[in-house]
């Protein structure tokens, strides 16, 4: 049986990337924070990760605003124990995330690395 990953990522283009790379992987994707919170209530307890990116739309008719990705973050950290990487070209972004519940962070490129060494696959 795969292991479960959530990618919460606004860019379809990435999570078909990031998909491709990590075919050892069942990929759950959420393109708004109001579709992770859904996909997360359905499969919490069955993700072997979390990657957040740190921009994301509330739901597809928004605007953007990191602060909901923040909390977004801490509240997963509240119920989920497993690894939450911050996934975003920009190192503030990132160490937000971390200071809200994330335990790695990364360039999106080094996504696939750092899951395959995390998760051992």
């Amino acid at each position: 049986m795969k292991k479960r990953i959530l990618i919460v990522e606004d860019d379809v283009a990435i999570i078909r990337m990031w998909t491709r790379s990590l075919e050892k992987l069942e990929v759950i994707s959420a393109t708004s924070i109001s579709e992770a919170k859904n996909k997360f209530s359905s499969f919490a307890a069955d993700f072997a990760a979390i990657i957040l990116d740190g921009s994301v739309l509330a739901n597809p008719e928004s605007e953007y605003n990191d602060a909901l990705t923040l909390e977004l973050a801490a509240k997963f950290r509240k119920t989920y124990s497993g690894p939450m990487i911050a996934a975003s070209s920009d190192p503030d972004i990132r160490k937000s995330l971390m200071t809200s519940g994330c335990s790695f962070q990364c360039d999106k490129q080094f996504v696939p690395d750092i899951l395959s060494r995390i998760l051992d696959v």
